[in-house]
């Protein structure tokens, strides 16, 4: 008996490495894939016209006055200039929250897909309004520095984790689990 208890506790010792050891690996290979996209043409796409062009609309439709400007990654007006580097376009919290996603054990890939679709939409949208935020707290150098370093990185964030935790406590018919 004390044999095959010790086995077990093995096994329990050994998978509880699993989802740490995959949510690593998964986001080690995602944040390189990332990387590699942005090497290439597509960062005009992801950076360029998925982040930066709805900012520029969001921003002129919130203060028409502004009259800001997209020039590639920049957002620009006339008191103005934001540069949207890696970091800033929220992707980075996407891929820790698919990394997530898809190292949970006993769900479905449908599940999974659907969590990752409307995350990554979540995720999108609040680094949206982040961005626009920054923008209008640049004329407040103490503040702009204190909500891009700190509270809308840690906002995001937490806004991902509890997202995980959410779809993760549901079963396959979207009930919670007890």
């Amino acid at each position: 008996m004390r044999l095959f208890l010790s086995h077990l506790e093995k096994k329990a010792a050994s998978s509880s490495l699993v989802f740490p050891v995959l949510f690593l690996g998964l986001f080690l290979i995602l944040n390189a894939g990332y990387r590699l996209l942005l090497t290439t043409n597509a960062k005009i796409f992801l950076i360029d016209y998925a982040v930066v062009k709805p900012a520029v609309l969001a921003i002129n439709w919130l203060q028409s006055a502004e009259e800001v400007t997209a020039l590639r990654d920049v957002l620009l007006s006339s008191h103005a200039r934001i540069t949207i580097s890696r970091g800033c376009d929220g992707y980075d919290v996407m891929l820790l929250l698919f990394a997530g996603i898809l190292a949970a054990p006993r769900k479905h890939m449908a599940s999974k897909l659907m969590a990752m679709l409307l995350g990554s939409a979540l995720i999108y949208s609040i680094n949206q309004v982040r961005i626009v935020i920054l923008y209008f707290a640049l004329h407040i150098p103490y503040w702009f520095d204190l909500l891009h370093s700190v509270l809308l990185p840690l906002f995001i964030i937490a806004i991902a984790i509890l997202y995980y935790c959410t779809w993760l406590n549901q079963d396959r018919d979207g009930n919670e689990e007890l």
